[in-house]
């Protein structure tokens, strides 16, 4: 069936259901893998003997390889085709999967961990224009919220998965848990997608000449930020300088000739849209470092339990939810960017909160802030969204969309990087990641207040 015949066709077959479940899994699959570690850090740091700091890099690499492969992902799916490219993302996250469930050390787990990154990128990259193709046209709104639920959800499942584990099983049932699904997602999709007729507008060689670039670059600065954040010795910085200068310009010169361009200089021409990201970075560092944090703080230094744990850690994202739900109807009654402002607020305020917690806590306390950041970042993160693609010219919302997923993505790395940084260099400051969050939040509030005064395009007069 075309892409043509898929849209314009109303009609919900069994074919075309199987095929939306196999595109939902999959995004669910790289989420749920990207937060059910967390929980687990405490733990897999116990068992494969190994510090806090280091257990952080299953978090912190996962994120890395992330990030360093959305825009190449998105690219080599010009030349590959969106269903070739999530079937291939799908095999090498089950792949990987299977590789984690059976690593018997930490460097073994934390190389299938990269792998696994790798395939979600794929995945990733190929998600929302899957929705499209597979979601007929009157019903596509229903589609991407039905997307974003999905992602919500996943965030929600992570630490009650993980929580019901590692009370239950061991480990290694982490990652066990995607084999079956990621089989099923293979098969459904392999059998139910659309065909589609690949229409290139880049070659295979300046596709993977943009991958070999950005895994470069990235590589190239996550090790320089690693020497601080991680205590390597100064001499790793060497290798990296010249790596970074020589892929940072072929990459620009590589987008200028390219015909696709990821950062397109009609966005950054315009200082309100330069403000939403630095707002991103800041805000999503803020979301990053507490969230990694607060596993080994309340098993570490309140003596809260795996199953209390996850419990609390549940807090955020369902809170995070429902004030998604509520800000969609508040920004037809109340400009997006006080929204912004009043939940980025909000939610510096329950990270400080944290901060102020001593032990014996009870849980009942302890949720409530946790409730608190999550709802504050909730009623923050949708408004955002809004603001930010009011600066982008239409024709540019897809890029825009993209950026807004790699500056998301980057402001988690970071924060995680930060966290990680603490627990190295302050390991028995046990509320020092909190304050670190505390500072990145008020950054980001500082630059809400910058696009405030500069007003958006809807905004203005």
């Amino acid at each position: 069936m075309s892409d043509r015949n898929l849209s314009e066709d109303q009609s919900w077959t069994v074919q075309r259901l199987i095929a939306v479940a196999a595109v939902f899994l999959g995004i669910a699959l790289v989420i749920i893998d990207s937060t059910i570690v967390n929980l687990a850090l405490p733990v897999l740091a116990q068992s494969l003997s190994v510090t806090d700091a280091a257990s952080t890099w299953l978090v912190t690499a996962y994120q890395m390889v992330l990030l360093a492969l959305l825009f190449p992902a998105i690219v080599l799916a010009n030349v590959l085709g969106r269903r070739q490219l999530f079937l291939l993302g799908i095999v090498l996250f089950t792949l990987a999967s299977l590789g984690c469930c059976l690593a018997g050390s930490f460097g073994i787990l934390l190389c299938f961990r990269v792998l696994q990154a790798a395939g979600g990128a794929a995945i990733l990259s190929v998600n929302i224009s899957l929705v499209e193709q597979l979601f007929p046209k009157k019903q596509l709104s229903r589609g991407l919220g039905l997307n974003t639920a999905t992602i919500s959800l996943s965030i929600i499942l992570g630490p009650l998965i993980a929580g019901f584990i590692l009370v239950y099983a061991s480990w290694h049932w982490l990652f066990a848990f995607n084999i079956p699904l990621g089989l099923f997602a293979l098969c459904a999709g392999h059998r139910f997608f659309p065909g589609e007729p690949i229409q290139r507008t880049t070659s295979l060689t300046y596709s993977l000449e943009t991958l070999l670039l950005a895994i470069l670059f990235f590589s190239a600065c996550f090790t320089l930020m690693g020497i601080v954040s991680y205590g390597f010795p100064v001499k790793t910085a060497l290798p990296a300088l010249p790596v970074l200068v020589f892929s940072s310009v072929l990459l620009i010169h590589s987008q200028r000739r390219g015909p696709i361009k990821l950062f397109p200089r009609e966005l950054y021409a315009k200082a309100g849209f330069k403000a939403s990201m630095l707002c991103l970075l800041f805000c999503f560092m803020a979301q990053s470092g507490t969230v990694l944090a607060m596993p080994f703080f309340f098993m570490e230094f309140l003596g809260f339990d795996i199953t209390d744990i996850s419990l609390l850690l549940i807090c955020w994202p369902l809170l995070h939810i429902l004030a998604s739900v509520f800000s969609g109807e508040l920004t037809t009654r109340i400009a997006p960017n006080v929204l912004c402002l009043t939940g980025m607020a909000l939610c510096a305020l329950g990270i400080l909160s944290l901060c102020l917690l001593e032990p014996p806590a009870s849980l009942v306390e302890t949720a409530v802030r946790v409730a608190i950041c999550g709802l504050g970042f909730g009623l923050f993160q949708a408004p955002n969204d809004v603001v930010t693609l009011l600066w982008a010219p239409v024709q540019l919302r897809t890029q825009t969309s993209a950026i807004l997923a790699f500056m998301r993505t980057l402001g988690q790395t970071l924060g995680a990087m930060m966290t990680a940084g603490a627990f190295l260099w302050l390991p028995d400051a046990q509320t020092f990641p909190f304050v670190l969050a505390v500072f990145s939040a008020v950054l980001g509030i500082v630059t809400i207040l910058v696009r405030i005064f500069l007003r958006a395009p809807c905004e203005q007069d």
